[in-house]
């Protein structure tokens, strides 16, 4: 019986490991279940079961993986790793309308109204059922927390994968730390970082298999060839999340051929000869099939992100490109052809992406894959490593040879804040040219641009009136999207510019307002009362980041301080007129 005992024992210290140490394999039994129910058309009321099942059994693997790890787990990581998290509990999710994570909100509850997968458009993100089985039940009013807990651990998770590939790069224990900080506080785009900004998305789980399919390549390259096989889990990881992924794995995997390939001397003089004749035919082949767009009919192959060579214009501070890497970026890629020569493989990959974007062949092939998508987000492709692995790591070079060339006392702590200081003058500025991100991954947006105020309005239609898609329910596009996001309303474009010409912002008279109504077969109407709200405040994100108009929240919810007495002419044809908390109006057609 006690061997019995010690054998599930150990068979449950090898599950929880398996499953845990790495920091994604626990996924792959989700994506299973999920595809099968996908493809074999089964209703998702079982696989909801399914995943609370998973969830069970993983936490209770997990808390028996902590206890394993505990047993070797120093006080000074325990205390790193719990301020991460705070760091990222404490600020909450990032919520400000109409960011993109309000969009991912709304995809996560999508899943209410969904009976089966074919049946919701992000079928192909499974993350987003993931996300809803964790959260479906939690009341409306306490949503918010729930998303600041879901948006602090993908960021956790995201940090720890970080944390493994800097150790696998060859970084101590320490400095894999510095770099996990260093890509929280750099890594993203405009003023916006990568962990925050995309914590309620798809995407950092995608990315965690990213980084984790860049250690197997470079596992496999040092003869640990099995490891491959991993690819195929981590690559339907990738797929069925954010395809993008894939792409960025083609990047770094052309990255790491080169480093291994440069480090055979014998085949660099092929190298050089190959590359003589390659670069001018594809930058020749660039340039025809620029000055004939007919040949290649998509929007990402074109200007003004598409140069006349064929290239990708990097090198114009105007675009996405310079918002993303900034300063900080432009010094890191200095520091990596400066120490090309004794840190091959980071500077490889820290450069590999701005030189395949300088390269038409590549450019072509991004363009194709895109189709019509927008040229602006070829700035993605630079997501294929974080500059500030060379930054941290140049930083710290450098002091070490001015210790060493001045005889400078410098102990490992002083280096450590040295680096630490000069990296924190670079991440603290949000403002362009700098973009660093930490000013963001603390910022907390005022209630009111949130829409958080506004909360107990959906808590007044959950408890006193059913909205559905019977009928048209028509208000302002920020409640509109904030209460359709809460209740699986139709799709609803979030309003990035202001349009005073669109739905009722153009309405003036009551006449006009009747019309509409007729036309669209509205029988709700709600509407804001300014003179009960304090007017939302200018956005400094919009303000800092160009990404849509400072006071959009204020315009939507009071186009016009006069709808009231437009819209009180509709009493007289048989609606009614409701308050509802905070500050609306509610027109409804008597039934």
């Amino acid at each position: 019986m006690k061997n019995y005992l010690n054998y599930i024992r150990k068979g449950l210290d090898n599950l929880s490991i398996i499953l845990f140490a790495d920091g994604w394999l626990f996924f792959l039994p989700y994506l299973l279940f999920y595809l099968y129910f996908k493809y074999f058309a089964l209703e998702i009321s079982a696989l909801k079961t399914i995943f609370i099942i998973l969830h069970g059994g993983n936490f209770l693997l997990f808390l028996h993986y902590l206890n394993l790890a505990a047993r070797k787990i120093k006080a000074s990581d325990v205390f790193f790793w719990v301020a991460l998290l705070l760091l990222f509990l404490i600020p909450g999710a990032y919520l400000e309308f109409p960011s993109d994570p309000w969009e991912h909100f709304r995809r996560i509850f999508s899943w209410q109204g969904s009976d089966f997968i074919q049946d919701n458009r992000v079928n192909h993100k499974f993350t987003y059922f993931w996300g809803w089985t964790l959260m479906f039940d939690v009341p409306l009013l306490y949503r918010r927390v729930a998303l600041d807990i879901y948006s602090a651990f993908w960021q956790l998770l995201l940090a720890y994968q970080f944390y493994l590939l800097a150790l696998r790069l060859g970084f101590s224990q320490y400095w894999a730390k510095v770099q996990v900080v260093a890509t929280i506080f750099l890594f993203g785009t405009n003023l916006f970082g990568f962990y925050r900004y995309y914590a309620l998305s798809s995407t950092p789980l995608a990315y965690i298999a990213y980084l984790r399919a860049i250690i197997v390549l470079m596992n496999a390259r040092n003869g640990q060839i099995k490891q491959l096989g991993l690819l195929i889990p981590l690559g339907l990881i990738m797929y069925y999340n954010h395809w993008q992924e894939l792409m960025l794995l083609c990047i770094s995997g052309v990255a790491l051929f080169l480093d291994y390939i440069t480090s055979q001397r014998k085949h660099l003089k092929k190298i050089i000869y190959v590359s003589a004749i390659i670069i001018p035919i594809s930058f020749a082949l660039g340039a025809y099939l620029v000055k004939n767009p007919q040949i290649i009919p998509t929007e990402s192959w074109s200007l003004p992100y598409v140069s006349q060579w064929g290239t990708f214009r990097i090198w114009d501070a105007k675009l996405a490109y310079f918002e993303t890497f900034g300063i900080h970026g432009l010094i890191s890629l200095i520091l990596a052809i400066v120490f090309l020569g004794k840190h091959k493989t980071i500077s490889i990959l820290t450069l590999t992406p701005y030189l395949l974007m300088l390269f038409p062949p590549f450019v072509l092939f991004f363009a194709v894959v895109h189709g019509n998508t927008s040229n602006y987000v070829t700035y993605r492709a630079l997501y294929a490593f974080p500059t500030s692995f060379m930054f941290v790591l140049g930083g710290r070079e450098i002091l070490m040879l001015l210790r060493r060339n001045l005889k400078l006392y410098l102990p490992r702590l002083q280096v450590t804040l040295s680096v630490l200081i000069v990296g924190v003058i670079m991440v603290l500025p949000p403002m362009y040219p700098y973009r660093g991100r930490f000013w963001f991954q603390v910022y907390q947006p005022p209630a009111e641009l949130s829409l958080k105020l506004i909360d107990v309005t959906a808590k007044w239609f959950s408890d006193n009136r059913k909205l559905n898609s019977d009928c048209a329910f028509v208000s302002d596009s920020a409640t509109r999207f904030m209460l359709g996001t809460h209740f699986d309303l139709p799709i609803i474009t979030r309003s990035l510019t202001y349009n005073p010409s669109t739905t009722l912002a153009s309405i003036t008279s009551s006449e006009a307002l009747k019309n509409y109504i007729e036309a669209n077969q509205v029988c709700n109407l709600l509407i804001a009362i300014p003179d009960k709200m304090n007017p939302p405040p200018v956005s400094v994100v919009a303000q800092g980041s160009g990404h849509w108009q400072a006071s959009l929240v204020q315009k939507e919810l009071t186009f016009n301080q006069n709808f009231e007495k437009i819209a009180d002419a509709v009493l007289t044809t048989g609606w009614t007129k409701t308050f509802v908390p905070p500050f609306y109006w509610l027109y409804e057609k008597s039934k």
